[in-house]
């Protein structure tokens, strides 16, 4: 039977600073240790001669970090080979490279050759599903850089399909107008962490998440029909006592839709002249509604808030339309002060014109 291979000692930690060796310590470890000696002279048939500095590094590698010469020499070659691939056959990655991927091993505890052969093929197997993923997201043939690497391994983890990613890179261009790899990534982390991988699941998602919306939509719809009409039958009580409400923004921003109640609004804003205040005041509550502001501040607030139970009504009354302790707002409300109403669909409302400025200056 195969002798079982030994347990890997842990990873050594690295020292501080990485050990400098010079000509005579390459040359007493090239006497003392025959594997490192070994190890060498197939690394320069792979490489070519290599200077002391870099003896020093593969040195470091074998020492400092404890990977053993099987190791080193799969290291090696795996380099070579992912070189080879990135930049042209015949191109050679330097010791310094195998330096920084050696770490990289030793930090993932690949000790033995074992815990190697099976890293690189499973390094393999993710690296076959590259080719499909670069082409769903239109790169071509080329070979990812290493920073793309980095999200498509990342995307092989989570157990992603092709067509999958697909779906989140159209979602990136629709949005961004261009693929960017950051937004398509956070795209597939929302669904890994969901537990959506295939398009089946995440057709599944958009199905559940588009019943929602449809159904707060068509509720909120019909709470803005509900609101359209308690408001206007209120308009008319309000005309009938002989006041004068003019309509700001909503109802008249509404008449533009091709379906009026589709314009979703919070409130219905009305502002009457100051002699008319209190006695619209005194109709608004004797039509149901009622309000937070004590009796003392009517007769000085530039507006005032009302609702009524069981109804989707909020309406605000305007002494003022802009909030005069704000000394910039003088000169605003001197301008409105004298509105000379029109009437547009049986509410009284501001020329267009002065709508549209008043509506300009209020988003100001």
């Amino acid at each position: 039977p195969k002798p079982e291979e030994p347990t890997p000692s842990p990873v050594p930690a690295p020292t501080a600073e990485r050990p400098a060796y010079s000509r005579e310590d390459v040359a007493r470890k090239l006497e003392q240790d025959a594997s490192f000696s070994a190890l060498l002279r197939e690394v320069e048939r792979k490489l070519g001669p290599l200077s002391t500095p870099s003896v020093g590094k593969l040195l470091g590698l074998y020492e400092d970090l404890g990977l053993p010469a099987d190791v080193l020499f799969l290291l090696v070659n795996h380099c070579i080979a992912r070189h080879a691939a990135q930049y042209g056959a015949g191109r050679l990655p330097t010791m310094r490279r195998i330096e920084q991927e050696g770490y990289v091993w030793a930090r993932k505890g690949l000790l033995s050759s074992t815990s190697a052969n099976d890293y690189l093929n499973a390094l393999h197997t993710r690296e076959q599903k590259y080719p499909a993923y670069m082409a769903v997201l239109q790169l071509g043939e080329r070979k990812p850089s290493p920073s793309e690497e980095k999200y498509l391994a990342a995307w092989v983890d989570m157990g992603f399909p092709a067509e999958t990613v697909a779906l989140a890179y159209d979602k990136t261009v629709l949005r961004c107008h261009e693929f960017k790899w950051a937004y398509c990534n956070g795209i597939l982390k929302r669904w890994h962490e969901k537990g959506l991988h295939t398009p089946a699941e995440t057709a599944a998602e958009n199905a559940a998440l588009f019943a929602s919306v449809k159904q707060q939509v068509v509720a909120q719809v019909l709470s803005q029909t509900v609101r359209a009409a308690e408001f206007a039958a209120l308009y008319q009580k309000l005309c009938a006592a002989g006041l004068h409400p003019v309509v700001v923004k909503g109802r008249l921003c509404s008449r533009l839709y091709p379906l009026e109640d589709h314009r979703i609004s919070a409130d219905d804003d009305l502002c009457i002249p100051d002699g008319e205040f209190l006695a619209c005041h005194e109709a608004l509550l004797e039509n149901g509604l009622t309000t937070d502001t004590p009796g003392n501040e009517l007769t000085m607030a530039d507006e005032v808030s009302y609702t009524k139970k069981g109804s989707p009504l909020y309406i605000e009354l305007h002494r003022r339309l802009f909030d005069s302790a704000e000394d910039a707002h003088d000169d605003l409300n001197r301008f409105f002060s004298d509105l000379q109403p029109t009437e547009i669909d049986g509410f009284l409302a501001m020329p267009p014109h002065e709508h549209l400025l008043y509506l300009i200056l209020h988003a100001y």
